[in-house]
């Protein structure tokens, strides 16, 4: 049986769609990231100095993710619903049929294991803490990279 043009990948998926990036860069591009290094193209010492900038940046940066995530979790405290769905998961043999979020919906609210409401309610409350939880994150990493500030060589007397 043939496979009908929409389901080869050949044809755009929506308006932000870009046919000369990859489909993690789409992804990238349809969630908001943006690229911060300058183009391939670009010349010159400003250039150059952006794309060296951007090179440290994300290597300190990459270097320094566990403890920035380390800052952002604290004790865990706030963040209840991760802190059972990370429980469940380390104990799991084989995450795509461990039911994660099922089990912790039925540790939560009881019930039936797999019933739909209680999923829906513990993944709401997990996306509403992995937002605050990126927002920490983010907040962590710009205050370590210090990108708008400017530097002053010379004081006014």
């Amino acid at each position: 049986m043939a496979v009908p043009a929409e389901g080869r990948g050949d044809v755009p998926r929506g308006p932000r769609h870009d046919p000369a990036l990859g489909p993690v860069q789409n992804a990238a591009q349809r969630n908001g990231y943006r690229r911060d290094k300058p183009s391939a193209d670009a010349t010159g010492p400003e250039a150059a100095d952006q794309r060296a900038e951007h090179l440290a940046t994300g290597t300190f940066l990459a270097g320094l993710s566990e403890t920035i995530f380390a800052g952002a979790w604290g004790d865990g405290r706030d963040f209840p619903t991760l802190k059972k769905i990370m429980d469940v998961a380390n104990r799991a043999d084989d995450l795509g049929r461990s039911a994660t979020f099922a089990t912790v919906a039925q540790q939560t609210y009881g019930g039936k294991k797999g019933s739909r409401r209680p999923v829906l309610r513990v993944r709401e409350q997990a996306h509403a803490e992995a937002r605050e939880l990126s927002a920490r994150c983010d907040a962590i990493r710009d205050s370590l990279t210090h990108r708008d500030r400017k530097v002053r060589y010379t004081r006014d007397d």
